[in-house]
């Protein structure tokens, strides 16, 4: 989860250094034109200070700035120093999300940013990874990430030739599986400023060791870059502290396995001036959530100052022709092709965790018109189910990030698949259930804005997901959905406690309290109190989504039909999630009334008559009450589920005893409960299935059902 990671942003850009606006792009016949170099590049930040109606800032360029060392750009070429060259340099990729390179499956993807050093010979410039754990440069093809041309000059200086490759890029897709970079074209003249160096070049990757993938070529913009290491000295990177409660991300250190570093913001701090990290809105970002967009920024800035004595944040216009995945500047982006979602792509120094660039990405191009049509459609069918919602493709995504790469060399760049926000109409239904009934459709609409913009901004602040922030009702304020806007809730638009806790312990002197819980997106799938989209009590929750798939069962339909029509819904996870909430340790966690979840689970067994519950869900709830354990979504073994009391295995048997003895009972579900016997490990299952067996071989002239049921009893106690 480090590096050139996308959780949910992208990238920007303003050509700082190149002699023309941002987005211009030079033609390759261009005179050259000399740009200069230095550590900072000034700009003097109108005072964003607490007023939110203060929606945009103004930059203003700072011509007496000193240029620095002389740099030349040559059509495609760039002509310095070979000195420059020298150090540390940390090497990365930007694609637009539409790449291939950003994508992995339905799951957006991130490219983590390489240690490298650069190399000369006397006719190339090669860029050459670096070994983390040793320091030193990784040799031999094994540590060559790309190299380009160049020429030695008499005068000490080289021209590096960004036209063609001499050795290319490889992208790792999974395992031994890479896309190989085959067609190059450049597309701009590069760009040398504040110790950043980027070209660009329309780029066809191919598929390579990929046997019976079936993989598309992807063509696309993208940007190299390459940032001197300590290019911001005024970054000072650090610890993570063992055992914290806040989740940031973090970057390894060989040296110190259990202090990684934070992943966090530059500039952020008491001795940095307000307005320090300025966000570019894209062009096309809509005039209706400028000001909504404003306040988030604001909030932030509030949370921040009160653990710093700093507003870093600053918010202008972008320029025209802004390229939003531009590695340079910070850009959120309205994206309107899309819908329904955010991303926040970030880049970092592997070695220090700094964060130099960080972008958040809105696919919410339909937002009002969908709110709108979604009000008008409740209004028509009030009495229409609540929309289910959808399973997350981000779940297998993150599973897939953890490739093993033992057979790839390190010049291979890493990709890795992160979650992404997305908005199921079940999410608007609940929100538009805890608003004010007399907001209209716009309003509504930008607190959507507000809600996803909040939870992405935290993203690059260093923040993770925390999705136990709705479940911590020993911290959660009462006028407040979740404990941190890094969870996925509803109606939450302000950072709650564990945030600027979170950032006390990442840019201040320390968190107030640490009396937090936290689980972020490895433990989704494995306690019950960290879910997404769940409102604090998560018994209801799942019970509704459990309910609502089997009232959309058609009484009529097959055992089998059924079977089929539920693994298209969430279903699964609601049983796995009730089953791990069985032993009540979240029963008294509601904020009107305390649950009893086993209760309820076994009640969905024994469906009291008339039982309008289809038999194929009673007999997944018995199959759920009888598990003792489970495999999450890519994981290597079997997970302990919660023992049963004695009490309560003792009535799950009850339950299952009469309904299994029940002639009136289908008999599709007594042979589906038999089986799951079978399988179960939960003691007194195999006794059961032999007080049945002794009970149906005293009928003295059974039914072709009582016949069918004793042959199942008996093979399963074989089995058994």
């Amino acid at each position: 989860m480090r590096g050139f990671a996308v959780l949910i942003c992208v990238f920007g850009q303003v050509l700082l250094a190149c002699g023309g606006s941002a987005g211009a792009g030079a033609d390759a016949d261009a005179t050259s034109a000399e740009v200069g170099i230095s550590g900072d590049v000034a700009s003097d930040l109108a005072d964003t200070g607490p007023d939110a109606d203060a929606a945009f800032d103004t930059v203003e360029a700072d011509a007496k700035v000193d240029a620095g060392p002389v740099v030349t750009v040559d059509g495609y070429a760039i002509v310095l120093q070979e000195s420059l060259l020298d150090g540390a340099w940390t090497f990365g990729i930007a694609a637009g999300l539409e790449s291939i390179l950003s994508q992995i499956g339905a799951a957006a993807a991130g490219t983590i940013a390489l240690p490298v050093v650069l190399e000369r010979t006397e006719d190339r410039l090669i860029v050459r990874a670096v070994d983390v754990a040793t320091g030193e440069p990784v040799t031999g093809e094994a540590g060559l990430v790309e190299s380009w041309p160049l020429e030695r000059r008499a005068d000490g200086t080289v021209r590096i030739d960004f036209y063609e490759p001499v050795d290319r890029l490889r992208v790792q897709l999974t395992d031994a599986c890479v896309y190989q970079l085959e067609l190059y074209t450049a597309e701009r003249t590069p760009a040398f400023a504040d110790e950043m160096l980027t070209w660009w070049a329309s780029e066809l990757y191919v598929p390579s060791g990929c046997a019976g993938f079936g993989l598309p070529p992807g063509l696309g913009l993208h940007a190299h870059f390459l940032r001197r290491a300590g290019a911001d000295p005024t970054f000072v990177p650090r610890a993570a502290t063992p055992d914290s409660p806040f989740a940031f991300f973090e970057d390894p250190r060989p040296d110190a396995p259990d202090a990684p570093w934070l992943a966090r913001m530059p500039r952020v701090g008491a001795e940095f001036t307000d307005g320090s990290v300025v966000y570019h809105l894209s062009a096309g970002f809509p005039d209706g959530f400028r000001e909504t967009a404003a306040q988030v920024f604001a909030a932030w800035n509030d949370v921040i100052e009160d653990a710093t004595g700093q507003r870093p944040l600053a918010l202008v216009d972008g320029e025209p022709g802004l390229i939003p995945w531009d590695p340079r500047v910070r850009v959120v982006q309205w994206a309107p092709e899309r819908s329904r979602g955010a991303v926040a792509p970030f880049a970092e120094n592997p070695l220090t965790g700094e964060m130099f660039d960080g972008d958040v990405v809105l696919w919410l191009g339909d937002l009002t018109s969908w709110v709108s049509n979604y009000r008008k459609f409740r209004a028509a069918h009030p009495d229409f189910p609540l929309s289910d919602l959808p399973a997350f493709e981000a779940d297998a995504g993150f599973a897939a990030a953890h490739f093993d790469t033992v057979t790839l060399p390190p010049a291979v760049i890493r990709r890795r698949a992160l979650p992404q926000l997305e908005l199921p109409d079940g999410v608007l239904e609940r929100l538009l259930a805890e608003l004010p009934p007399e907001l209209d459709d716009d309003a509504v609409a930008r607190r959507v804005v507000a809600d996803i913009l909040v939870h992405e901004l935290g993203h690059n602040l260093g923040l993770r997901h925390n999705f136990s922030g709705s479940t911590d009702l020993a911290a959660l304020a009462p006028d407040q959905t979740a404990t941190t806007v890094m969870d996925y809730v509803i109606a939450m638009s302000l950072p709650g406690p564990y945030d600027r806790d979170a950032v006390r312990y990442g840019y201040g002197d320390g968190p107030l309290s640490s009396a937090y819980t936290i689980c972020t997106d490895e433990g989704v799938w494995l306690s019950p109190g960290c879910a997404r989209w769940d409102l604090g009590q998560p018994t209801p929750f799942w019970l509704d989504i459990f309910d609502t798939a089997a009232a959309e069962a058609p009484p009529d339909a097959s055992f089998d039909d059924a079977a089929k029509a539920a693994a298209q819904t969430r279903t699964g996870e609601a049983l796995i999630r009730l089953r791990q909430l069985g032993d009540g340790a979240y029963d008294l966690w509601g904020r009107d009334a305390s649950v009893d979840t086993f209760s309820a689970m076994v009640d969905r067994v024994s469906c009291a008559a008339p039982c309008a519950l289809h038999p194929w869900f009673r007999y997944a709830m018995a199959d759920a009450l009888l598990s003792t354990s489970w495999r999450p979504p890519g994981a290597q073994k079997p997970e302990d589920l919660p023992a049963w009391t004695e009490p309560q295995r003792l009535a799950i048997y009850t339950a299952l005893d009469a309904l299994l003895r029940d002639p009136a009972e289908p008999l599709a579900l007594r042979r589906a409960v038999v089986e799951s016997l079978d399988e179960s490990a939960l003691a007194g299952a195999e006794d059961l299935l032999a007080a049945l067996r002794a009970a149906l071989e005293a009928i003295g002239d059974p039914s072709p059902d009582d016949s069918s049921l004793l042959a199942a009893v008996i093979k399963a106690l074989g089995a058994l």
